[in-house]
């Protein structure tokens, strides 16, 4: 399973509840409807301005397919949405195990 991790940071206060509010009602569901993704959430952070995104893909097939179908063009429409706030994105992919918490699991180091 794949772990990718958006950070955004507002240079502008000012437009936080919009861009919060835009990420929760469009940004964030036109996400999870590519197909990519397994699970989407979405937070803010202790520090000022700044929110969080947690997406779950389920291999790296998954991933390139959002890479290179998805990715530039979602990205540009929050960019084009939000021109003035000079949103900074950091993006981490990560390997990582996922286990439902249903689940009977034995612990291993990784």
């Amino acid at each position: 399973m794949i772990l990718y991790e958006v950070t955004y940071i507002l240079k502008d206060h000012e437009y936080e509840k919009r861009f919060a509010d835009f990420m929760i009602d469009r940004h964030l569901l036109d996400l999870y409807q590519t197909g990519c993704f397994l699970s989407v959430s979405f937070a803010k952070t202790q520090e000022a301005a700044t929110y969080k995104a947690t997406f779950y893909l389920k291999d790296k097939k998954m991933m390139d397919k959002y890479i290179n179908q998805y990715s530039a063009s979602l990205r540009k429409g929050v960019t084009e949405k939000f021109p003035q706030t000079g949103i900074e994105f950091f993006r981490v992919f990560s390997y990582c195990l996922f286990f439902k918490s249903e689940q009977t699991t034995q612990s291993r180091k990784i």
